[in-house]
């Protein structure tokens, strides 16, 4: 449903993707029962009033029942207009007198845990619920499923269990490089290890070690491991004892140099779930890389790591992803489209043909499958500072977050037959395609903007086109460039290297929801242009590295709220010529009336009003 049209009162804040159960919302229909049950709480709304004024009783009760309920308020009982005198804070000074006392102010407040003994933990819930620890069964010993991060430095120090249904995503980096490094071997992952599916299907304590030798396959889940490339892609399935995976380091003492070979550069974890009844299936994607190291520096491997839940028979839909509803949440990526040409079959009565009309019709299209393609992205950084976009590769725009990025492009061209200006025009275009500003003909897509976090891809006026400082034809127009004489440098002018996207946003009332963030316009401004040159090979391909920079600013621009009254109703009485019958004008001479006839007929219209 889009914000202009669904209604207020059945909006649910926390429904934030379409035609999905969303954790914790406990307003969301797509949710049954039986999903409910692994909730660990019902998300808050977080509008807020004053319970002492009217107009509150709707927005405060929550439904965490099926049943449908409404609610009466037609009390007298509540405030209008409030005199009352400014309040004051009373602090206790006087200290606690009894351990009752002391006992009692220390609920809700922070206390250690317990410790526990072996095991005891995992039967202390039945099934897997929100935010508890996963389980697994390592070398017949069961122990919670972890992953490591970073505190305070940027090396991997800690450890943290992997929680039920929270995706989590975390980078670190390994100061020990060697092939004995545990966690940096690809079969520390999966072998001789299994995911308990739930804790409530095993019955097991820990003097009971046959069952853990013989545990059921669909109580133990065999991680599925699979090798792919940098972009999580063409994805091989490997063996648990397959050679292609094994990592060994070797020193070069000549040149003081560490070779490693087969790191574990990146987890990825998809856990397929069926809310309470536990976990279904587990898949495991490796990227692996090989690196060499000065052996007398300080050496550092960066890794990261990722855990996705995902609903069984579940299809990845970026498209149905929402960003609010219905204003944006500060955090959630900025909502896109692109307005396409699609052509449209019509009736055509007239022709005797039994060919097919088509006209063409602008619709907006957002790719399911490409994140990109969904919502306002800048390039992602790598750790040498070089960009890449793609769509594995991206830094999200999120809302409400300034953002400034930099990094260098190092791309290529094909410039067979192509004059210098060409070229640099090429090259602007390629730092267009970085900013995610994909160009056709010269000219920019349509590229549009959604106004509210649940615009509707149906709706035009749910989305707002980007306004540009300066014209795209514009700026290629301008970009010139010349070789050297020897044409072994290629200089080109007028490159734009800086993009400025200022967002601007207010907080508006949605019917009886207050405060929803809306964005009212999106700028687009180029700037820093300079001159550049690069070295040219005479080879066909061109090599080029260039520095670029994007600012990202959001302006809230709310107005104050000014209550306007409704005019007063006003009405028109059009009466009948005949209505003074028999005092009517004949042969164009009036006929002369009584003050009391004039009284009777004030009076009646006096009458007629009042009803």
């Amino acid at each position: 449903m889009k914000a202009s049209e669904q209604s207020s009162k059945n909006l649910c804040i926390c429904d934030l993707t379409v035609d999905y159960c969303d954790l914790n919302c406990c307003c969301d229909k797509d949710c049954s029962l039986e999903n409910k049950l692994v909730f660990d709480h019902c998300e808050k709304d977080f509008r807020h009033y004053d319970t002492r004024y009217c107009q509150y009783m709707k927005h405060i009760y929550l439904n965490k029942t099926p049943h449908e309920f409404q609610i009466n308020q037609n009390g007298l009982f509540c405030i209008v207009r409030s005199n009352l005198p400014a309040s004051y804070i009373v602090q206790r000074k006087k200290p606690l007198k009894s351990l009752q006392d002391a006992q009692f102010e220390r609920q809700n407040r922070f206390i250690w845990p317990k410790p526990k003994e072996e095991y005891s933990e995992i039967f202390n819930y039945f099934n897997y619920t929100f935010g508890k620890s996963l389980w697994t069964l390592r070398n017949n010993t069961i122990e919670t499923l972890h992953f490591l991060k970073s505190f305070m430095v940027t090396s991997c120090v800690v450890k943290e269990d992997i929680k039920y249904l929270i995706d989590v995503k975390s980078s670190c980096s390994h100061t020990d490089i060697s092939g004995d490094n545990y966690y940096l071997k690809a079969d520390t992952f999966f072998r001789n290890m299994t995911i308990i599916a739930n804790p409530g299907l095993l019955n097991v304590s820990s003097k009971n070690k046959n069952f853990l030798q013989n545990c059921p396959k669909n109580v133990c889940l065999n991680i599925q491991p699979k090798i792919c490339n940098e972009d999580f892609e063409d994805c091989v399935q490997i063996s648990k004892n397959d050679t292609r995976i094994k990592s060994r380091c070797k020193l070069n003492t000549v040149n003081n140099e560490l070779s490693c070979i087969n790191l574990v550069q990146s987890v990825r974890y998809n856990f397929y779930h069926n809310g309470s009844s536990g976990l279904i299936k587990v898949e495991l994607y490796l990227i692996l890389k090989s690196a060499t190291f000065y052996y007398h520096e300080e050496m550092e491997f960066s890794q990261t790591i990722e855990a996705n839940f995902i609903w069984w028979n579940h299809t990845l839909n970026y498209s149905s992803h929402l960003s609010g509803n219905p204003g944006y949440l500060v955090g959630k990526p900025i909502l896109i489209a692109n307005i396409i040409l699609v052509n449209v079959p019509i009736s055509n009565t007239s022709s005797t043909s039994n060919a097919t009309s088509f006209k063409q019709q602008l619709r907006l299209y957002r790719n399911p499958f490409d994140f990109t393609e969904n919502f306002l992205v800048l390039p992602f950084v790598n750790s040498e500072g070089v960009c890449a976009l793609s769509k594995h590769k991206y830094t999200p725009i999120e809302f409400g977050y300034n953002i400034y990025l930099k990094c260098e492009i190092n791309d290529y061209l094909w410039i067979k037959n192509l004059s210098a200006k060409n070229i640099c025009i090429a090259i602007q275009e390629t730092i267009f395609r970085y900013w995610a500003l994909k160009t056709t003909n010269s000219t920019l897509s349509n590229k549009v903007i959604a106004q509210f976090g649940n615009a509707y891809v149906y709706n035009m006026g749910d989305w707002l086109r980007p306004m540009f400082e300066n014209d795209l034809k514009d700026i290629l127009n301008r970009t010139w460039g010349e070789f050297d004489r020897q044409k072994k440098f290629l200089k080109c002018g007028n490159i734009t290297t800086l993009l400025i996207t200022e967002i601007f946003h207010a907080r508006v009332d949605f019917e009886d929801v207050i405060n929803q963030e809306k964005i009212l316009a999106t700028t687009f401004q180029f700037d820093n242009f300079k001159n550049i040159t690069f070295t040219v090979d005479l080879n066909h391909t061109f090599q080029f590295n260039i520095i670029v920079s994007t600012q990202v600013m959001f302006h809230d621009i709310t107005t104050k709220k000014m209550r306007k009254l409704v005019d007063p109703p006003s009405l028109k009485i059009r009466l009948p010529h005949d209505f003074f019958y028999p005092f009517v004008k004949i042969d164009n001479h009036a006929v002369k009336q009584t003050p009391f006839i004039n009284v009777i007929v004030v009076g009646l219209i006096f009458v007629f009003t009042s009803k």
